[in-house]
């Protein structure tokens, strides 16, 4: 799940471009009969893990372990700001 996803990337035992794979992946694997990915924009995804990787540190710092899941220590310094 995106817990365990984010720890991964986290720990370095995952990267940011090899969990959106995986997704999009998964997404091209069994959404078909659910259709509940009607919009697929995948080479945006690609380009924005690129980014991240491009910039890691800030990124992570920002961000949390996974770009848009904010860790809770981030979210806390920005709810207490």
């Amino acid at each position: 799940g995106a817990t365990e996803t984010a720890a991964m990337i986290a720990r370095g035992t995952l990267t940011v471009r090899d969990a959106v794979d995986g997704a999009i992946g998964r997404i091209e694997a069994l959404d078909g009969p659910l259709n509940a990915v009607p919009v697929r924009c995948f080479d945006r995804a690609r380009a924005h893990a690129e980014a991240l990787l491009a910039n890691a540190r800030p990124a992570l710092a920002l961000y949390g372990p996974v770009d848009g899941a904010p860790s809770r220590e981030a979210l806390a310094e920005r709810l207490a700001a």
